[in-house]
């Protein structure tokens, strides 16, 4: 590579040959050039690094590394960011599409707001021909100067988590414990940014999010996620618990005075006491 990139675009992949192609293009095609596509590929078994071999060969860019065994889907999302060299960093699924001005938007925010963390654009839902479905609100553009606000903000709208595939500052994500090895594992890591920063939701829709049966989490079955979190999974299955463990240590940890801990460890309190019910039926299904 004959410069250092300003940002770092991770994209792990598994068994992802359908969409793979257009989802590297997308990325190819900014109009911002300067960053390096990260491409994990946690063993796949398809035409997968066919694929990525052949657009290594063709770009610079891109740096394609295979796994030799699967170490689950979290692992290998965690694995982009600890090679990534970018003052700016973005995950990309295999499966979505980025408007080729994403990068570049985004990165203006950040260059100009040093106390945003995040930017992310706004979100259409497509379908597997590219059809579009929804235009998501996501309602996290969490612009306010108090982290308490922001984390309780965050926990109340978050649903589809649209904004994990936004453009990251590298220095807060560094401070995070990133993706946890469990369903909704994802949602601890995103408190830590909120804790750490603002986050600026960019108006247009520059980003298309494939929700289809071969392509989303959040529709696969329990026994699929399982698999998908760690193929080898023994421990006992308690994600809606380590959830919650996951988010009062985020709390515990953060950077802010005592009192705001309190506030935030008395609101988690109060959600798990609302979900008590789904906990004590994870602890029996457990037994």
């Amino acid at each position: 590579m004959s410069f250092e990139p300003q940002i770092s675009v991770g994209m792990p992949v598994y068994n992802g040959e359908k969409y793979l192609s257009q989802a590297i293009e997308s990325i190819l095609a900014q109009s911002f050039p300067q960053f390096e596509l990260i491409i994990s590929d946690n063993a796949s078994t398809d035409r997968t690094m066919e694929i990525c071999r052949a657009y290594a060969s063709n770009d610079s860019r891109i740096e394609y590394i295979r796994h030799d065994v699967n170490m689950g889907g979290p692992k290998n999302w965690n694995f982009v960011f600890t090679v990534a060299k970018g003052k700016y960093f973005k995950w990309a699924s295999a499966n979505d599409i980025c408007c080729s001005e994403f990068l570049a938007k985004c990165k203006i925010v950040l260059d100009n707001n040093e106390d945003v963390a995040l930017c992310y654009p706004r979100t259409r839902l497509i379908d597997e021909q590219e059809n579009i479905t929804e235009d998501y609100e996501d309602r996290l553009d969490l612009q306010s100067p108090d982290p308490c606000k922001r984390f309780i903000n965050l926990m109340t709208n978050l649903r589809l988590n649209n904004p994990q595939a936004g453009l990251f500052r590298s220095s807060v994500l560094r401070k995070t414990g990133l993706e946890r090895f469990y369903p909704g594992g994802d949602i601890p890591l995103m408190a830590e940014v909120a804790l750490r920063g603002k986050y600026y939701e960019w108006p247009e829709f520059l980003f298309f999010r494939r929700m289809s049966p071969d392509a989303s989490t959040p529709s696969n079955s329990e026994r699929e996620i399982r698999v998908f979190i760690n193929p080898n999974q023994k421990k006992v299955y308690l994600p809606l618990l380590q959830r919650y463990a996951g988010l009062f240590g985020t709390v515990f940890k953060a950077p802010i005075d005592v009192s705001a801990k309190f506030k935030l460890l008395l609101f988690l309190s109060k959600t798990a006491y609302w979900n008590r019910h789904r906990l004590w039926a994870e602890l029996n299904r457990s037994k």
